[in-house]
């Protein structure tokens, strides 16, 4: 979880963690930063291996055939 790890800050005055609402935003968009980024990766890697436009049967074929070269 982010609270054990230290990826989100929080107090702990007794028994419950409180987490402030700005933190939990900031670390919302960060974390969705972060996909949209690696997203755009794999769709440039997938644009550029001209498999970007391939259903999941052709680019299972493709693969098995360039197991087989």
């Amino acid at each position: 979880m982010s609270l054990e790890e230290g990826r989100l800050p929080y107090e702990q005055p007794n028994v419950h963690r409180l987490v402030r609402l700005k933190d939990v935003l900031a670390y919302k968009e960060q974390r969705s930063m972060k996909r949209h980024a690696l997203l755009d990766q794999l769709t440039q890697e997938s644009a550029a291996d001209g498999t970007y436009f391939m259903t999941t049967a052709e680019a299972d074929a493709a693969l098995e055939e360039e197991r087989h070269q």
